[in-house]
């Protein structure tokens, strides 16, 4: 009889490792390191209709404007596979190998069948991570670089520079799909005041945008004000804008850059100019905002800072 004991012995006498966890929601994790590379694999049992499940995951996603045409390479490859097939998940880029086991009335050969799927699986990934490397480069890069350099060099930026740092949305940068916005959150203290920053790394474009947040939104029977003040301060600036969202209050700086075709040093730089020119900005502003706030006239706090 076939059983999840008879499947986890399977996997022991083979030394193949698995999650500690064991099999408590039908499914079995773990990573594989080959030759070309390392993924994620993962074996899924179901009782109806009774069968075993191995799916391995490509480490990285195919960026979003590669993926109807990796689609047609998906179907032309699958089309040439003997045992198992590619799947792409067109929503978030992901790429999987499966190979799969129906297990009614196969119990004599069940152990030889399990070595077939699983073994054909990881082998057939070792030859497809290699010869599908070029599927995870966006378009107009054969250098084949990583998608995700842009956000990794401004986070390593930050961080080298003593910022405290926070990642949005994801835990890790490799879980960003490239298409998506990378956002990392960090504090600020200067010589008038504290507030937090947050950077928008968009890697398709090339493009990272650094806002500093006044700490309080801006009470809506002083937003009419805080408009005029901000419209008057942003009049003649040459890097950067102030911005508010009137439905809440919320009151930003915001300088931006696009590297795109820029050397890492160049790039460096800007990322240096584009914090720095951010912060004292917000840093010379922020009595002025703090002012209007608190009833100030909008043309005596703009004619205290820049007078």
């Amino acid at each position: 009889m076939i059983t999840i004991e008879r499947l986890e012995r399977f996997f022991s006498d083979h030394n193949i490792p698995l999650d500690p966890d064991g099999f408590e929601d039908r499914h079995w994790r773990h990573r594989c390191v080959g030759d070309n590379g390392e993924w994620d694999y993962a074996i899924h049992w179901a009782e109806e209709p009774l069968y075993v499940r191995v799916t391995s995951t490509f480490p990285k996603k195919i960026p979003s404007m590669r993926r109807a045409d990796v689609a047609q390479v998906v179907a032309r490859t699958n089309a040439g596979l003997r045992v198992g097939g590619l799947s792409l998940d067109l929503d978030s880029g992901e790429l999987s190998f499966i190979t799969g086991l129906l297990l009614e009335g196969i119990d004599e050969d069940f152990e030889k069948l399990m070595e077939q799927i699983f073994f054909v699986n990881m082998a057939s990934m070792e030859e497809l991570s290699s010869t599908f490397e070029e599927l995870f480069v966006k378009p107009g890069d054969e250098s084949g670089d990583d998608p995700l350099a842009l956000a990794r060099s401004f986070h390593a930026h930050l961080e080298g520079n003593g910022w405290p740092i926070e990642l949005l949305d994801h835990d890790t940068i490799d879980a960003h799909d490239p298409s998506d916005h990378v956002r990392i959150k960090s504090g600020c203290r200067a010589s008038n005041g504290q507030w937090f920053c947050m950077a928008d790394i968009q890697p398709d474009s090339d493009i990272v945008a650094f806002y500093s947040f006044y700490p309080v939104e801006v009470p809506s029977d002083r937003r009419d004000a805080m408009s005029a003040f901000i419209t008057l301060a942003n009049y003649g600036m040459f890097i950067g804008n102030f911005a508010m969202d009137v439905s809440d209050g919320e009151l930003r700086f915001k300088t931006s850059v696009d590297v795109e075709d820029l050397d890492s040093d160049t790039a460096k730089h800007l990322f240096e100019r584009l914090v720095a020119a951010n912060i004292a900005t917000m840093d010379r502003y922020f009595p002025g905002i703090t002012a209007v706030m608190e009833g100030q006239d909008p043309e005596r706090a703009i004619a205290l800072i820049e007078n």
